[in-house]
C-alpha cells in the first residue's frame, strides 16, 4: 500500500495478533491553504500483513474540546485509538468505539467544533 500526506497527522498501523503498534509520520505540505503554494508530499510504501489495521483521522477528533476547553490530547488519543483495535472487531466496530470515546470527552449531546474524518482499514 502506498500512502501520502497533505499535512495531516500521523496515522496508526496496528495488529492485535502480532502486537504491532506504530504511528506512521509522512511529511507533506498542507493542501489548498494558499493558492500560490505548490503541493509537495512524500510517499511511503507499507507492506500490510494479515490482521493489520490502519486508522486515518483528521485533527477534528484530536482537537475536540471538553467543557473545560481541554483538547482530546494527540498523544494519549493515539494510544486510546490503538487500544480499540481488537482481533474480534471489524472496522465499523472500531470506528464506533473511537467515536464513543471521543464523545465522552466532548460531552454527551455536544457536537464537535471541527469537522471530523475517521477511516479504518483492515487486511484479512
Amino acid at each position: 500500500m502506498t500512502v501520502s500526506s497533505a499535512g495531516g497527522i500521523p496515522f496508526i498501523l496496528a495488529n492485535p495478533v502480532t502486537g504491532k503498534r506504530e504511528l506512521i509520520k509522512i511529511s507533506g505540505t498542507i493542501c489548498g491553504i494558499f493558492e500560490e503554494d505548490e503541493f509537495e508530499a512524500d510517499e511511503k510504501e507499507i507492506l500490510l500483513e494479515t490482521g493489520d489495521c490502519i486508522i486515518f483521522q483528521t485533527d477534528g477528533l484530536l482537537e475536540s474540546k471538553n467543557s473545560d476547553e481541554q483538547n482530546y490530547d494527540e498523544i494519549s488519543s493515539q494510544e486510546r485509538f490503538m487500544q480499540q483495535i481488537k482481533k474480534d472487531r471489524n472496522p465499523n466496530e472500531i470506528i464506533a468505539a473511537i467515536l464513543e470515546d471521543t464523545q465522552k470527552h466532548v460531552g454527551e449531546g455536544k457536537s464537535y467544533e471541527d469537522d471530523i474524518t475517521l477511516m479504518v482499514i483492515t487486511k484479512r
